[in-house]
């Protein structure tokens, strides 16, 4: 109970001041509940909604964990769990790895491949991507404005793998010649070039 609890914490519990859904402290976990409670406090100040930052669907190939022989402490593992969940940067990231290593010492696949996937919630965040999603062997990245990114490019580097519609991009993992990790960078990398196009000739 004590995991599903800190998990629902790690994961976010939904509307819980809302119609939708109901809850108290201990159900929600008590860091949870003050963020909830400030947030409600500051929109009663402000008098309107706090505009709340867009959750992004990440469902990809990995077996991202942190292992129990890595962090034998199931409370402090549960913690780590919840510190990674709530970084808002590059920087945080790296310094929680460095953290990490200097603690537990050397980072093991599982919990690198943890890292990779808050790397990509974070660029797809700043990118307005709400989705990378794997289905079928095939990877999502939804919405995208594909009018404004070198599909050419991307064509050339992958080939039959890389499908376009005017909404998002397909990734067909089969298709592949390389890592669906590095031509899953390699897309992120081009849209976000079509960004900084797009806002210098704005």
């Amino acid at each position: 109970m004590r995991i599903a609890l800190r998990d629902m914490e790690i994961r976010g519990a939904g509307n819980i001041l809302g119609a939708e859904q109901s809850g108290h402290i201990g159900a929600i976990g008590y860091d949870l509940y003050i963020r909830l409670l400030a947030q409600a406090v500051e929109e009663i100040k402000r008098g309107a909604p706090i505009e709340e930052k867009q959750i992004v669907t990440l469902d990809l190939p990995l077996t991202a964990l942190i292992p129990e022989q890595y962090v034998t402490d199931a409370e402090l593992r549960l913690a780590t769990y919840r510190r990674v969940a709530e970084v808002t940067s590059m920087s945080e990231l790296e310094e929680m790895r460095d953290e990490l290593i200097d603690r537990f010492g050397p980072i093991p696949d599982e919990v690198e491949h943890l890292f990779a996937l808050i790397q990509v919630r974070l660029r797809c965040e700043a990118l307005g991507i709400e989705s990378v999603v794997e289905r079928e062997r095939e990877i999502v990245l939804r919405p995208v404005d594909t009018r404004s990114i070198d599909r050419g490019r991307l064509e050339r580097e992958l080939g039959s793998a890389i499908r376009f519609t005017p909404n998002l991009v397909r990734i067909r993992v089969v298709d592949l010649r390389r890592p669906w990790q590095q031509a899953l960078e390699m897309v992120l990398d081009t849209i976000e070039a079509g960004m900084l196009r797009a806002k210098r000739s704005a």
